[in-house]
């Protein structure tokens, strides 16, 4: 080695442990400073008289909610909404769940590993309609998080329609029907995904 270059790799260690020596005492001076109060005030209250402003999809959302969970405020509110979840479905769910729900699509049959359950049986094991709320925000495991994609009120609508399809008893068209064959087709999935 060129005596230069040892002459400065023994001044970068030596510059490197004299900064160390200092250590404890900067930690010390660090713990003894001041602490910002910011973070301990209370939150922001608004001035008295503020009137708080509902966005403008909260009444949408507040029905659609309802229809989720069985309490639509009229024949009419719940069609409206059903036929925006079955709408939606169809354009982001079906992909994976199928069509009728079970957990059968094209797209699941040539899946690796774990594959989309079926949803009539998932909403039961999920239990309250919030929790698949929160499925369809959030995500999980290899399902992608849909609030981007769908705003509040059509995630309700979604979840609304996935009670409707849970109520109906067996595979209604084609498509449903062909969703159901493939998610019981032997080496898939298996009959439990029909339960």
């Amino acid at each position: 080695m060129k005596p230069n270059a040892t002459i400065g790799c023994i001044a970068t260690i030596a510059l490197a442990l004299g900064g160390c020596r200092n250590h404890a005492l900067d930690l010390q001076r660090m713990i003894r400073q001041p602490r910002s109060a910011t973070y301990r005030q209370a939150p922001f209250t608004p001035p008295p008289g503020t009137v708080p402003r509902p966005s403008a999809d909260s009444d949408a959302i507040a029905q659609a909610r309802l229809v989720a969970m069985g309490h639509a405020p009229d024949p009419e509110t719940a069609r409206r909404v059903l036929g925006l979840g079955a709408s939606r479905y169809a354009t982001f769910c079906a992909v994976c769940h199928g069509a009728g729900g079970y957990g059968g699509s094209i797209v699941a049959a040539n899946m690796h590993g774990l594959r989309p359950p079926s949803l009539r049986a998932a909403l039961s094991s999920a239990g309250h309609p919030d929790a698949a709320y929160r499925m369809i925000s959030a995500g999980g495991e290899r399902m992608p998080s849909f609030a981007e994609a769908l705003p509040p009120s059509e995630r309700w609508a979604v979840i609304a329609f996935l009670g409707r399809l849970r109520a109906t008893p067996s595979a209604g068209d084609t498509a449903a029907r062909d969703d159901s064959i493939r998610a019981a087709a032997p080496g898939q999935r298996g009959e439990e995904s029909l339960r």
